[in-house]
């Protein structure tokens, strides 16, 4: 456990640019000291290529295996490629279980994300190719905070939001393509298990095949969970798959 003390930054582990090929491993990381979430904005379990540092990208990173919970965002990844989030149990953070800032190529694999109080991930940035399979999301956006420090309000997203963002500094659009979501498991996100506010122009750019949607009938139906935007989600899965670490029913 660490504490920010009430000032709503700090982290767990810190990856600055250009450490690469680290196995983060079997690890409890929380805010247990401070709890109150509504204070923590800006608290990281594990920032994997700080921005601000020096030292080029991180790569090839392992983090596996690992309880992240109670924190601002559970993991952040700024630009690198052939990181591996595998195994991981990622809850109860106040932003974002994953935040994908720029990476490539990240394979997010056979973790939990449950109740995660604005999404399980966010892929932006101009994040590419990243692959997100096997994985439980469950209760992810039920229950959005406001910032006590800043008043600052979170807006639910769900299980995964995909979206493009522009620098405020430069004018440059960053653009995510190439998200690849296939065998996991989502029951109970709010509002959508998937939304993609990116500008992509074919289903391809982000496809959600092959997905249990917490009922047998498919995405955006009866008590399933929905999608917004460019997402292919069809074929779907009409029973959970056995692959993610839970079954993930609304019952």
């Amino acid at each position: 456990p660490f504490d920010d003390g009430g000032a709503g930054g700090g982290w767990g582990i810190l990856l600055g640019l250009g450490a690469s090929s680290n196995q983060i491993t079997g690890n409890d990381i929380s805010l247990n000291l401070n709890p109150n979430l509504a204070t923590n904005e800006f608290t990281f379990g594990i920032w994997d290529g700080a921005a601000g540092q020096t030292g080029g990208p991180s790569n090839n990173n392992v983090i596996n295996g690992n309880t992240i919970h109670n924190v601002g965002i559970g993991i952040i990844l700024d630009p690198g490629t052939g990181n591996v989030v595998s195994g991981n149990q990622i809850t109860d953070n106040a932003f974002s279980g994953i935040y994908h800032f720029g990476d490539t190529g990240t394979q997010v694999t056979f973790n939990s994300f449950l109740r995660n109080h604005a999404s399980g991930i966010q892929v932006r940035w101009g994040a590419t190719n990243i692959v997100v399979t096997g994985n439980c999301f469950q209760n992810n956006g039920v229950s959005p905070l406001t910032y006590s420090y800043t008043g600052d309000s979170d807006t639910a997203r769900g299980a995964i939001r995909i979206a493009d963002d522009t620098d405020p500094n430069t004018s440059i659009l960053y653009s995510t393509t190439g998200t690849q979501m296939h065998d996991n498991n989502f029951a109970g996100d709010l509002p959508y298990g998937v939304e993609d506010d990116s500008s992509a122009s074919t289903l391809t750019d982000h496809a959600a095949e092959f997905n249990w949607w917490g009922c047998p009938t498919g995405a955006n139906t009866g008590i399933c969970d929905s999608t917004l935007g460019n997402v292919d989600f069809t074929p779907f899965l009409s029973a959970p798959s056995d692959t993610p670490p839970c079954s993930c029913t609304t019952n």
